[in-house]
Formats: structure tokens, C-alpha cells, sequence
């Protein structure tokens, strides 16, 4: 079974991974204000179990059995606390990642996309090679026309682009 502060350093460690990717300028989207809020409460969930570490040891030193159950009940309360404060915070990282993520798969899509009508205008043989329309032999560009641009900035895919 995994510990709280076992879970903790996973957590940092995603928290240490994602600032790596942002500074790798891979997720624009996200904003330094949702990291310094994660650091937060990241820092503030450290703090609660620093004190219930403090309360434990207190109470272990002191021996003082008379104040174990509202010791007990407090510890109780704050674990279900940290538990909480981890969970919202894992919830809220896996939320933003995978939105990010999806972000991008989009923008690489896209790219793609614009990539491969780039390709078919840098092709020397789209304006060299003859290609048979219906008005009888051409080339590619003349066909064209600047469709596959604007078919790229539209958003639209085509499979054929590069045959000509």
C-alpha cells in the first residue's frame, strides 16, 4: 500500500515533469498561475503532514494518554484533509494534462496538415510535370489553383494532395 507522502513525491514528480514540459514551450495553453497554485497546494498538503508528523512525535514524547482520543480524532481529521487536498489535486493535474494533451494532438494534426499542402507548392514537379485534366495536359499548380491552401487553412484533409 502506498503512503500519503509516497503519493506526495509522485505527485511533485508530475508537478517536476509538467514545469519541464511548459518550459519546453509544449503546452502553451497552461498558464504560470495554475503551476504556482498547484506548487500551493502541493506545499500546503506538505505542511498538514508535517504537523500531524509534529503531533504524533508530541504525543509519543508526552505520553500523555489523557489526551489521546482528541489527538487521535484530530490526526484523523487532518489525514482525511491531506487525503482530500491530494485527490483534488491529482484530479485538477489529470484534467489539465489530458486536455493539453488533447491540445496537442490537435496542433500536431494540424501541422500536418499544413505541412503536407506546403510539400505539394515546394514540389518543383507541381509546376513542371504535365498532369491530364478535362481540358487535356497541364500542370498541377495550374489544376490547382490554390485549392490545397485553402483547403489546409479550412481544416479540411485531403489524401490526394500529393498525386498529381
Amino acid at each position: 500500500m502506498i503512503t500519503d507522502k509516497e503519493r506526495l513525491e509522485e505527485l511533485k514528480g508530475v508537478v517536476s515533469t509538467w514545469i519541464t514540459f511548459l518550459q519546453e514551450g509544449e503546452f502553451p495553453d497552461v498558464v504560470d498561475e495554475e503551476v504556482e497554485m498547484i506548487e500551493r497546494l502541493i506545499s500546503t498538503v506538505e505542511e498538514q503532514a508535517e504537523k500531524i508528523a509534529d503531533y504524533e512525535m508530541r504525543y509519543e514524547n508526552t505520553g500523555a494518554i489523557f489526551n489521546r482520543q482528541a489527538m487521535q480524532s484530530r490526526i484523523e481529521e487532518q489525514q482525511k484533509e491531506i487525503k482530500h487536498l491530494k485527490e483534488d489535486q491529482i484530479s485538477g493535474l489529470s484534467e489539465t494534462l489530458e486536455k493539453e494533451w488533447r491540445y496537442n494532438v490537435k496542433l500536431l494534426k494540424e501541422n500536418a496538415r499544413l505541412q503536407k499542402a506546403l510539400e505539394f507548392y515546394a514540389d518543383k514537379k507541381t509546376y513542371t510535370d504535365k498532369v491530364n485534366d478535362e481540358w487535356g495536359s497541364t500542370t498541377a499548380i495550374l489544376v490547382d489553383r490554390g485549392k490545397k491552401a485553402r483547403q489546409a487553412l479550412e481544416g479540411r484533409n485531403h489524401e490526394s494532395w500529393h498525386e498529381s
